[in-house]
């Protein structure tokens, strides 16, 4: 029907055309193939239609129950724009071609999907299809993405090289009779390790110092953030000097948990509490549900307005006042009450600073 049409728009062009090159008498209407009378219309010129037909059906030869959409791609009724893009059914939907919902299509890239409901090309697609949805492709681009914006890890601790701490990165104070510091292995950990007795401390504090500065630093800063993080075990756990016992950054190379100006872990009950004391007042979460005398990885992030502490990969407080503001030390210092000895283990210690707003 759609070639009679044509071919009828044609014969009537052709007929007025010829009529105004001979000169006859040729109205804008005869020129454009319009009757001479009232009851002429447009769909008239494109097919001479009854009243009841429409445009919608001169461009696809479809009765009324049909939709332009449809001549698309040669769909059923029970088929819409979807099906055009890739062959679904009613039920399917663009938003399932796209993305990465539980009824997710998978991504193909073979020639059918390209051209809607049609034989291959060739006897073989274009490549290999994947079963991973968009949501998957997109998933890995970011952490790609991010991998390549990671900053550099300015201290990588790992406890390599067991002839003992090294005195280029740590100021080393022993236990006057408890086992010294020492480099070794447990289980599947490197570790530094040592085990003070009753009344007696133990400290490695880092011989550089890290700018905390979460209320100072913005756009007039070149520094934006700062992150420590170490693995660490602790056995007898009872044994601890809460007063004294610290584990994170201190504006003095010798402070300790009653010192102000620290961000970091102490022990309360046995359990770790995270501090943020600015000098006038602190700032503490507890219960954390750890296990101390298993390997825990430790976290802090400073950054503009707050104190994250992370046990496992998990956040478990974010503090927001008594932040202080100043370059301060790694510091890892247990004390021991006069019941008797403990141990700490600390495996990776890393931390690095950043200079972008994350």
């Amino acid at each position: 029907m759609q070639q009679n049409t044509l071919k009828r728009i044609n014969d009537i062009v052709a007929e007025d055309i010829r009529t105004r090159i001979g000169g006859g008498d040729v109205t804008l209407n005869a020129l454009l193939g319009l009757p001479d009378n009232a009851n002429g219309a447009l769909y008239d010129l494109l097919g001479a239609f009854t009243n009841a037909e429409s445009l919608k059906a001169i461009l696809g030869d479809l009765s009324s129950t049909h939709r332009l959409g449809q001549t698309l791609g040669d769909l059923t009724e029970t088929k819409n724009l979807g099906g055009i893009l890739g062959g679904f059914s009613a039920a399917e939907n663009l938003k399932a071609i796209l993305g990465g919902y539980t009824a997710a299509i998978p991504l193909k890239t073979d020639v059918d999907i390209i051209v809607a409901d049609t034989p291959y090309i060739h006897d073989q697609a274009i490549s290999t299809p994947t079963t991973d949805s968009v949501a998957d492709i997109v998933d890995r681009v970011l952490k790609a993405l991010d991998m390549s914006v990671r900053p550099t890890v300015e201290l990588c601790e790992t406890w390599q090289n067991e002839t003992g701490i090294d005195v280029n990165l740590w100021t080393v104070t022993d236990p006057a009779t408890g086992t010294v510091w020492s480099r070794g292995a447990s289980g599947a950990y490197l570790r530094a390790m040592s085990a003070p007795n009753a009344d007696e401390d133990a400290r490695l504090v880092s011989d550089q110092r890290w700018v905390a500065a979460p209320d100072i630093y913005g756009t007039n800063t070149t520094l934006r953030k700062l992150v420590l993080e170490f693995e660490l075990k602790l056995t007898d756990v009872a044994n601890l000097d809460e007063t004294r016992t610290f584990l994170g950054l201190t504006t003095g190379a010798g402070d300790y948990r009653s010192t102000d100006n620290i961000i970091g872990w102490g022990i309360n009950t046995d359990v770790l509490e995270s501090i943020t004391d600015d000098g006038i007042s602190e700032t503490t979460n507890t219960t954390f549900g750890e296990t101390l005398t298993n390997w825990n990885k430790l976290k802090i992030e400073v950054y503009s307005g707050h104190v994250k502490f992370y046990i496992n990969e998990v956040m478990k407080a974010d503090h927001t006042t008594n932040l202080p503001d100043f370059p301060m030390y790694i510091n890892f210092h247990v004390d021991t009450v006069a019941g008797g000895a403990a141990t700490i283990e600390l495996g990776v210690v890393r931390a690095w600073t950043e200079d972008i707003a994350r």
